[in-house]
């Protein structure tokens, strides 16, 4: 019985020394310290030591020292550079580390070239080294440095670059194009055709002569009424200037001593020109006209059978399609009769249709 309690015991031995022999020893990593020098400005040294550090540790083959801040500021009283080895070294030991990452940058063309040591403190054996060149605009750039050297520090795959999308310009947006604005004079084209109509009132003005055919005081017969009627033609030359020629029927005349109406007939042509301000017109121009009938013992000899005279007025465009206008016609033509010499005047009041 005795003996079964010594082999049971020698088993137990063994395989206790079995186990201890197979479980793993649990290590920690090696404390590792970042510095970094020669960026013009100090923040560039301080955020690429910081990031670089970071990604260091997340890999888990190496601890970050217990307080690198304190590392740094007496780095930075000593105003030592990263090429000075020893003293990074020592005072990497004094806090602690077992690794010192040495950084130096260099600039040239607004670009980096920077250049990374891990040294072992223990022998000062310098076991990685990693450079790179690059631009340091932003803090995203300071990041995938730090994340480049520690790659290649620890022997890992490069991090992705990130590709920025192709930038797609935007479909161009057409301009719109406005609408031609139409006049009222574009609307009734360049010739538009009208009618005119209306009364008027005509008389004669004399001037006697003596026996000797000397000038005495003038005088007028008295108005008599008549009615015009006709066809004009507006031609619209620009907005402004408009040419007015014409055909039309007129009654002319005077009542003589007797009260007794004296009528003209005749057909007018004018030819005037017209100043148009919006829907004010003023008229000025020619007009040249031919008796064809009268009701007078002389017929149209007691006149003239041939008038030319000036014709000038005013009136309003009514929505671009009605007309309302006063005339007055000036004979140039005075036919002497016995001992005088006669010519026509008249006023007039005409309506329109504008076509």
């Amino acid at each position: 019985m005795n003996h079964n309690k010594y082999v049971l015991a020698l088993v137990l031995a063994f395989a206790m020394s079995i186990f201890a022999q197979e479980a793993p020893e649990k290590t920690e990593p090696e404390k590792i310290a970042v510095y970094v020098s020669g960026a013009s400005e100090a923040g560039i040294n301080k955020s690429l030591g910081s990031k670089l550090l970071a990604a260091i540790a997340q890999s888990g083959k190496y601890a970050e020292i217990a307080n690198s801040e304190a590392f740094h500021e007496e780095l930075a009283k000593s105003q030592v550079a990263a090429s000075s080895g020893q003293i990074v070294q020592e005072t990497a030991k004094q806090h602690g580390a077992d690794i010192v990452c040495a950084v130096s940058m260099t600039e040239a063309l607004g670009a980096y070239s920077i250049s990374a040591r891990m040294i072992k403190i223990s022998d000062s054996e310098v076991i990685k080294t990693a450079s790179l060149d690059r631009a340091l605009k932003s803090l995203d750039d300071l990041t995938m440095v730090s994340n480049e050297l520690a790659a290649k520090l620890l022997g890992l795959a490069p991090p992705p670059v990130a590709v920025a999308p192709p930038t797609v310009e935007p479909a161009p947006v057409p301009t719109p194009v406005p609408a031609p604005v139409v006049k009222s004079e574009d609307k009734r084209k360049l010739l538009s055709p009208g009618f005119r109509g209306g009364l008027n009132l005509s008389y004669l003005d004399v001037e006697y002569y003596n026996q000797s055919n000397e000038s005495l005081d003038g005088g007028t017969y008295n108005s008599t009424l008549g009615f015009q009627a006709g066809l004009v033609l507006d031609i619209a030359i620009s907005d402004l200037f408009h040419v007015q020629p014409g055909v039309m029927y007129i009654q002319k005349g005077a009542k003589d001593d007797d009260n007794v109406a004296m009528t003209l007939h005749n057909i007018e042509i004018p030819l005037l020109l017209s100043f148009k301000l919006s829907a004010l017109r003023l008229n000025a121009g020619p007009y040249f006209g031919i008796c064809l009938d009268s009701n007078m013992e002389y017929g149209c000899d007691f006149v003239s059978d041939f008038d030319i005279g000036i014709s000038t007025g005013f009136g309003f465009d009514i929505i671009d399609m009605f007309y309302i206008g006063v005339f007055y016609d000036y004979s140039l033509i005075e036919n002497e009769r016995g001992l005088g010499s006669y010519s026509n005047r008249t006023l007039g009041l005409n309506f329109g249709v504008n076509l």
